[in-house]
């Protein structure tokens, strides 16, 4: 369903959202601030505040990181992204 991750808290900016759609690797913040990235078994609608969304590809690799693993995010354009996954030959 999901990958929690834990470190330092992220505090979002606000408090909490509308129930929307969920799309698969989006990053949830509950309020323990510990982000949650949503995997293919995902809930289809949730409430909590979205920081962004992982690409498909990565949340493969996710998906198979041991328990204790280092996780690191970066930032890219859509631009960028649909480079990187036209480059892998998966849909979006």
């Amino acid at each position: 369903m999901g990958y929690k991750l834990k470190g330092p808290p992220v505090t979002p900016t606000q408090d909490g959202i509308i129930s929307e759609a969920i799309a698969f690797g989006s990053v949830q913040i509950p309020k323990d601030g510990q982000p949650i990235v949503l995997l293919k078994e995902r809930q289809t609608i949730g409430g909590y505040p979205k920081i962004g969304t992982v690409l498909p590809i990565d949340c493969f690799n996710l998906a198979q990181a041991a328990i204790g693993s280092s996780v690191k995010f970066e930032a890219i354009g859509i631009a960028e992204a649909q480079d990187i996954m036209t480059k892998a030959r998966i849909s979006f």
